[in-house]
């Protein structure tokens, strides 16, 4: 099933978008292993559960609000791009962090979802800005990073209700699957829905062309 809001954002986008949701209760899910961007990458083609306990990826986990993981992630950060350690530790402390340690994600359009995900291209996202824009009359703030940047960048859409944008980080762009011409994108479901209720897509706005994600999720889904 899609719902309305990931049809609004593929027709105005020209791309895929996926859902996501948060359990902070423990549960059942697919083995799954990986990083979150991976697993948000997967929920284009598939619809499941992500269990946290099988995540591999650090910065994912720490976005999700499990503790102690700073010192693992500054030294291995450090490790791998050379950078200094406390600098390194200091910008993980200003990235973003659930409050309460969350146990599974659901991804993809099988339930409503929290929050809506895509990777879009600059002019796609220049669309979805303006849509936004439009709607709220002012422009966008927000913080970027090249750490962690997908897995913060969902927190922070969940923790400040609003439209994130993010470049995607080495570890999200390899693993994750971010081709160069795409940025990520998530913003709550509850936002898409003021800004639908508050102007529909633009005539002028729209691509040519076919939504290719709605085709690809009325393929796969």
């Amino acid at each position: 099933m899609m719902w309305a809001e990931l049809t609004y954002l593929e027709t105005l986008t020209n791309a895929q978008w996926t859902g996501i949701s948060f359990s902070h209760r423990c549960c059942s899910g697919h083995k799954q292993s990986g990083a979150l961007c991976e697993a948000i990458a997967r929920s284009f083609r598939i619809n499941f559960k992500l269990l946290t306990s099988d995540l591999d990826c650090p910065g994912a986990l720490r976005s999700l609000g499990f503790k102690n993981m700073e010192e693992t992630m500054a030294a291995h950060i450090s490790e791998e791009t050379g950078a200094d350690a406390d600098c390194i530790r200091k910008i993980i402390a200003c990235s973003p962090q659930m409050k309460e340690a969350v146990c599974a994600v659901e991804l993809g359009t099988s339930a409503e979802p929290t929050l809506c995900a895509g990777y879009i291209s600059p002019e796609a996202a220049m669309r979805l800005l303006r849509q936004w824009q439009m709607a709220y009359g002012t422009g966008l703030s927000m913080v970027l990073s090249s750490f962690m940047a997908v897995c913060s960048a969902v927190v922070a859409a969940h923790q400040n209700n609003a439209l994130v944008f993010s470049m995607g980080c080495p570890e999200s762009r390899r693993r994750g699957g971010i081709a160069p011409g795409q940025l990520f994108a998530v913003l709550p479901n509850a936002l898409v829905k003021q800004i639908t209720k508050e102007i529909p897509v633009c005539r002028h706005m729209n691509t040519s062309a076919p939504a290719a994600g709605i085709a690809l999720s009325n393929s796969k889904r």
